[in-house]
């Protein structure tokens, strides 16, 4: 049921996403003077914020109920769109750049609470798969109806309908996941204690001897200053084995990054109504595309081999070549929407499995901060794929020679990821995650009972009567000096 309800909040939320984003790429077309520096900056102001905010979101994911916070950001969100009347209104498109920026910001920092709390909602390396293979389903359907509903109605209903559709979603989101019941909070689980293995991931902890086992007691990571807790991060993330992952969303946003530039080209018509229709039409084949994509990497994929999420996305990453190399090749719309198609099979799959890398990989305790770095890195490089296809075009570029360069980029992003899977086996390729049988997630459950019972009392500094029992999961004070020791 608790599923459901999550499954359902997406749902609403990807359909309003689509009425704004036709509705903002018509407004800016008819109002910018420079049609592809007009686009160019949309992406921009929709993504750029989420580079500075998302760590900020993995922060607040990994401090406090991610429920609760998806529940403000929604409601948040849902007057922050309402601003989008307000630049219709006046014509303003510096005022339409503000509200998407402003929206974005909101975005960024929901990211980390929904993709973390699928880890909590679910039990097992398979369960995850499910899980994030469903989200993907909701945003893929959501393209797919959306795209179709958006398109034919955005010209016709007008773009201030769009806007008033997706400040609803994300009200009608806000109370499903109010009904969701129980606490989804990670810091909850830690302060019964968790087991930290110098230098390493859960991951490779396991599969190491046990050397260096450290137990913290449980209420060390409430009492450490935001600084100790930004360098125990960055310190997890370099000696984690499988950091650089974390890069893998974003080398492949620079490959998709042209598309609402390229897309705009290709469905441009001579009336508004055409436009509008022909652009509803591309985003359902991204959207159908998304739908197939993970579904077809699941079927060679295992969650329990880690490495096999990683090889996928580098599938991924050809199959999106092959797209850019049929848009360099087409001359009419049918053409377009093959290359579409093609494109968001291989972008969604590198999506979902990315996201499923890092939450089979990472410590339970860090997966919304390395979330967050994920986010950000993909929007900043996303962000910059956009602006040089928007210049490109600006310059007289024509839409088939941006899409040979982007296919150029996409050739170089294989053959660095393939040197890092193939010849360096960096990563989930890395031997000592080859024995990974269940997910960092699972493992920090089962293993939490036993942590305690291995956490031997100080022989000195306990009051009397004071001690706590073995497993208890109670936090144990040595007095020394004037001071106190958690």
């Amino acid at each position: 049921v608790q599923g459901c309800l999550y499954f359902l909040s997406h749902i609403c939320q990807h359909m309003g996403d689509w009425f704004v984003r036709i509705a903002s790429l018509l407004v800016v077309k008819e109002l910018a003077a420079k049609e592809g520096s007009g686009l160019a900056h949309l992406v921009l102001a929709n993504v750029l914020p989420k580079a500075f905010f998302s760590s900020m979101g993995g922060v607040l994911a990994d401090n406090f109920d991610r429920r609760h916070l998806m529940m403000a950001i929604d409601v948040a969100s849902g007057v922050v769109t309402l601003g989008f009347l307000l630049a219709l209104r006046y014509r303003s498109l510096p005022l339409i750049y503000l509200v998407s920026s402003l929206r974005s910001v909101l975005g960024s920092l929901y990211y980390p609470a929904t993709t973390g709390m699928v880890a909590l909602l679910v039990d097992g390396p398979r369960d995850l798969l499910l899980a994030n293979t469903m989200n993907s389903w909701a945003w893929s359907t959501m393209a797919i109806l959306g795209g179709v509903l958006a398109g034919s109605l955005g010209a016709v209903i007008g773009e201030g309908t769009c806007y008033v559709v997706d400040a609803v979603t994300f009200l009608v989101s806000a109370l499903l996941v109010a009904r969701i019941q129980g606490t989804y909070q990670a810091r909850a689980a830690t302060e019964e204690g968790h087991m930290c293995r110098k230098g390493r991931s859960d991951l490779g902890a396991e599969a190491a001897d046990g050397e260096n086992e450290e137990v913290i007691p449980p209420r060390r990571l409430e009492t450490v200053s935001w600084q100790e807790a930004a360098a125990d991060f960055f310190r997890y993330l370099s000696t984690c084995g499988f950091g650089r992952v974390a890069l893998l969303k974003a080398t492949a946003a620079l490959i998709w990054g042209p598309e609402d530039i390229i897309s705009t080209a290709f469905a441009e018509t001579s009336t508004e109504e055409g436009t509008s229709f022909r652009m509803g039409l591309t985003f359902s084949l991204i959207g159908m595309g998304s739908l197939v994509g993970p579904m077809v990497a699941n079927t060679r994929t295992d969650p329990a081999r880690p490495v096999t999420l990683q090889r996928a996305c580098l599938v991924a990453m050809w199959m999106q070549l092959l797209s850019w190399l049929i848009l360099w090749r087409a001359r009419r719309f049918p053409a377009f929407l093959l290359g579409t198609f093609v494109r968001a099979t291989g972008s969604s799959a590198i999506w979902v499995n990315s996201t499923l890398l890092l939450q089979t990989l990472s410590a339970p305790p860090m997966l919304g901060k390395v979330l967050a770095v994920e986010y950000m890195s993909y929007t900043v490089f996303e962000s910059a794929s956009a602006t040089a296809a928007g210049k490109m075009e600006d310059v007289g570029v024509n839409k088939n020679t941006v899409a040979l360069y982007t296919a150029g980029v996409a050739a170089l992003c294989i053959g660095l990821w393939s040197h890092y899977t193939l010849i360096v086996q960096g990563g989930a390729a890395n031997p000592q995650f080859q024995g990974r049988r269940r997910s960092s997630l699972h493992h920090y459950r089962t293993k939490r009972a036993e942590e305690m019972t291995e956490f031997e009392l100080p022989e000195i500094g306990i009051e009397e009567g004071n001690a706590p029992r073995r497993g208890e999961g109670v936090a144990v004070t040595q007095k020394e000096g004037n001071g106190v020791i958690i």
